[in-house]
């Protein structure tokens, strides 16, 4: 992230140290490592050292890392623009400390205990919409974040892959590069940069505004057998594939699913074939599939990258857990190397 830590722990510091004069001074560290860096705490008297772990936002989604850090990286504390009241509640709960944008501070060590509520954070200016992160845009970005080797398509072959209009995909790209997500090697060749908090900031628009406007219905089975037969279901059907719990237990033989998650291109036949029927918070949710064949159709699951945004999105613990496994195993290389 570079920049836009230091940015973010510099605007917090500041705002606490205007409030209660306690000044902090935050310091990135230049090598690999899965702590962004440490603050500093001047008490007059005495100083205070953390480890810290720097966010755009927190919310109980992508508590769990944070979580993690303050076991194994004591004495620690995350910093980010914004913090969710459910998230502070949590992070409270555990006794992990925490700073936001607006000097709100949580903060348990070596004999000190800070804590300041009810502060408003005030964005500079009203910020303006990026095309990148609309409905349209999150698509074409799904797909440069399964395959980077797409920036370097053209225009007419991202628009195909994403399901959006040509003429979009320039405004897309612009956004992600003025938001600081490309990096132009030369004339023929650009890479995504900061790709973790890419994909944070994806998952981010995938719930609150792609995964809305997917969704087709849930439903339960006539024939309730079926839910258990669930991996049996789509051998013969095209174009529709497991994501969330399913694609989950699918991919690590580790997770039993409550709910089925089906994405398709077709979801009246398959509402018509399996006989299904409506209900509110029934146990098959189906959403309309928004990418093209990828090499996980013929595995009738949803890419890896879906599927650990489902579970992340479900805040259940059972599913956390398993997404750090999936994240681990099939994303970290990819996402933490820049």
């Amino acid at each position: 992230m570079d920049n836009i830590e230091n940015d973010i722990a510099f605007r917090a510091l500041l705002q606490l140290e205007q409030l209660i004069g306690i000044k902090g001074v935050f310091t990135q560290y230049a090598f690999p490592s899965e702590i962004d860096g440490e603050v500093l705490f001047d008490f007059g008297d005495r100083s205070l050292r953390l480890y810290v772990e720097i966010k755009k936002e927190i919310r109980t989604r992508n508590l769990h890392q944070a979580i993690n850090y303050a076991d194994t990286h004591p004495p620690f504390m995350v910093i980010a623009d914004k913090i969710f009241p459910d998230a502070k509640m949590e992070l409270k709960k555990r006794n992990v400390g925490f700073l936001d944008g607006a000097g709100n501070i949580f903060l348990k060590q070596a004999g000190y205990i800070f804590l300041i509520e009810g502060q408003k954070f005030v964005q500079e200016e009203k910020p303006v919409t990026n095309r990148a992160f609309t409905k349209t845009g999150l698509k074409a970005v799904f797909n440069l974040l399964l395959d980077e080797r797409n920036l370097n398509s053209t225009h007419r072959e991202l628009a195909r892959l994403s399901g959006v209009a040509h003429g979009n995909v320039n405004y897309i790209l612009e956004g992600l590069n003025e938001a600081g997500y490309i990096l132009q090697v030369n004339n023929r060749k650009k890479i995504l940069k900061n790709k973790k908090d890419l994909l944070d900031r994806w998952i981010t628009g995938y719930q609150e505004l792609l995964k809305p406007s997917l969704y087709v219905g849930s439903y339960v089975f006539g024939d309730k057998s079926k839910f258990e037969r669930y991996r049996t279901l789509l051998e013969d059907r095209e174009e529709t594939v497991w994501g969330g719990e399913p694609g989950a237990d699918l991919l690590t033989d580790y997770l039993s699913p409550e709910y089925l998650t089906l994405y398709t291109e077709n979801g009246s036949k398959v509402v018509k074939d399996w006989t299904l029927f409506p209900k509110n918070n029934g146990p098959l949710k189906i959403y309309n599939k928004f990418w093209k064949a990828s090499e996980w159709d013929q595995r009738k699951l949803a890419p890896p990258l879906l599927i650990y945004a489902d579970l992340l999105l479900t805040n259940d613990p059972r599913c956390l857990e398993v997404a750090d496994r999936i994240y681990e195993k099939y994303l970290e290389d990819e996402f933490e190397k820049r």
